[in-house]
Formats: structure tokens, C-alpha cells, sequence
């Protein structure tokens, strides 16, 4: 078979671009990878070995590629910054549509990003944040404790922006918990058996008072975990015991 000059071109542009994402990637917390799929480009971002989400929108790059690369270099800027950078710092807001860590802005959520996730704006923004705090975690030397299976249930809309027992406001759509059993600020895994959805949950409200429950979610963590409609269901929940 005859290699053209037009095929040797094309095979080191490739060659090129695999060991400049990989020098890009090598040593770094936060990674990324192309995928093409039926004539469709897609980049993936990793947290170690965590996947956090999938690009294809550009948003106001040139390229859906320049928008993943942005948001893995400011991740890692992070991490040189702050190697270990608590996880509830990390955070949704659904009036700018956008997940932020502290004062940086790291995504910005597109309709595109939408509708290719073939979901809204309040799911796609949660479960991209729940997902960054899971990569982090994981980045962590920690521990979980023993499984506990219990009743858990959900407050929302009656109680958002009230004070909670421990003094914060109260925000439906962060991803808190309130607990009679748990300290606050106890971060903790939920995992909802039947579907096997997970988030993580920080303890900032006392709760609830109907017996046999453990767990009074927010909002939030219920419609991650799938369980909105049920209102109350047993659910695996264990101590995140992060080493010092």
C-alpha cells in the first residue's frame, strides 16, 4: 500500500496532539481526553481518576477543546495553590448558572450543555458539582466509616432561606443535610441502593424530629439521589473521616 505524504501528515498531527495533552495531563490533578463518537468531538475532564463531565459546547471559545483545557488548567491551578482544597468550597449557583470554586469561575452551563446532557439546568449544575467533589475527594487520604441504613427524608422550598440550627441559610439546592445523630459540618456519603446514585452531604441543620429517621436532606441531594417523588426511603449513609 502506498503511504501518502498527505497520511504521514495527518498521522504526526495526531502523534503531536496525544503527547501534547499527555505533557498537559502528566503530573496535573485534573486531566482531559478527546473522544470522537459518530462523527461527533466530546472531551472528557478527569479529577485523578474520577470523571467529572463532558464537554462539546464552546461556549465563548473558539473551540469546544480551548474550553476544556481552560477549565482543567484553572483545576489544577488549585490544586498548585491549595493542595488541598476543601471540597465544600466548590459550589452551584443557579441564578448565574455557574460552578465556582471561592472567587473563580470555573464553568459556566450553556443550553447546549443542556440539551446534550438531555436534562435542565438544575440537575446538569448539581450533579457536575456533586461529581467535582467526589474527584476531590478522591484525591484525599480518607476513609468511610461503617454503612448505616436508615429512613431519610428531604425539606425544601418552605424553609429556603431561613437560618439553620447551626446559623447559615438555608439553600434548598446546596447539597446539606440536617441530623440529630451527626455533628455539624459532618460530611458524609448518601447512596440511594437502588439506583446507585451517590452525593456527598455536609451536616449544617438539626433534624428531623419523626422517629426512625436518620437524615433530613436538602432539596438538592434528594433530586441527585433520585428520591424527590418518594419523599422518605432508605438510603446507605457513611462517615466521610478525612486523615489530618
Amino acid at each position: 500500500m502506498k503511504i501518502t505524504t498527505d497520511k504521514i501528515v495527518i498521522f504526526f498531527a495526531i502523534l503531536i496532539t496525544i503527547l501534547f495533552i499527555t505533557a498537559i495531563s502528566y503530573g496535573s490533578y485534573a486531566t482531559f481526553r478527546g473522544i470522537k463518537k459518530n462523527k461527533i468531538e466530546y472531551y472528557e475532564v478527569y479529577i485523578g481518576n474520577t470523571l467529572i463531565l463532558r464537554f462539546r459546547d464552546r461556549d465563548g471559545y473558539k473551540t469546544s477543546l480551548e474550553r476544556t483545557m481552560d477549565l482543567v488548567e484553572k483545576f489544577n491551578k488549585i490544586f498548585r495553590k491549595q493542595p488541598d482544597p476543601k471540597i465544600y468550597d466548590f459550589r452551584f449557583n443557579l441564578k448565574k448558572k455557574s460552578i465556582s470554586y471561592e472567587d473563580i469561575t470555573l464553568i459556566k452551563i450553556t443550553r447546549e450543555d443542556i440539551n446534550v446532557n438531555k436534562t435542565e439546568l438544575l440537575a446538569l449544575g448539581l450533579m457536575w458539582l456533586n461529581r467535582i467533589r467526589i474527584g476531590v475527594l478522591n484525591t484525599k487520604n480518607y476513609k468511610l466509616g461503617h454503612k448505616v441504613t436508615g429512613w431519610v427524608s428531604w425539606y425544601g422550598r418552605w424553609f429556603h432561606g431561613r437560618k439553620t440550627a447551626y446559623g447559615e441559610i438555608y439553600n434548598r439546592f446546596e447539597l446539606t443535610a440536617a441530623s440529630l445523630k451527626y455533628p455539624y459540618n459532618t460530611l458524609l456519603v448518601v447512596t440511594n441502593p437502588k439506583n446507585k446514585r451517590k452525593v456527598i452531604i455536609r451536616i449544617n441543620d438539626k433534624g428531623p424530629y419523626v422517629k426512625k429517621r436518620i437524615l433530613d436532606l436538602s432539596e438538592g441531594s434528594a433530586y441527585i439521589l433520585g428520591m424527590k417523588k418518594e419523599g422518605v426511603k432508605k438510603l446507605i449513609i457513611q462517615v466521610i473521616k478525612i486523615a489530618k
